[in-house]
């Protein structure tokens, strides 16, 4: 988008394709950027997951040789 959003007199060389390009970000500009931060969303709450995955395996791993001392093992 920002590709299209710059465009100009010196960018493509042809006017037609310039035109296309103004008119594609006019009708499609405002989705995308919704689009955009929607997608900032989900990687942000993908990593939080991740996280907490990591966290609950050194848990689990911790639990396990807990469990094994006290077993004496």
């Amino acid at each position: 988008m920002k590709q299209l959003k710059n465009i100009g007199p010196q960018g493509s060389g042809y006017a037609e394709l310039e035109e296309a390009c103004d008119e594609f970000q006019n009708k499609w500009g405002y989705g995308i950027g919704l689009i955009a931060d929607a997608t900032g969303g989900v990687t942000e709450g993908l990593s939080e997951t991740r996280k907490v995955y990591e966290s609950l395996e050194e848990q689990i791993a911790e639990a396990f040789k807990a469990s094994a001392k006290a077993d004496g093992k």
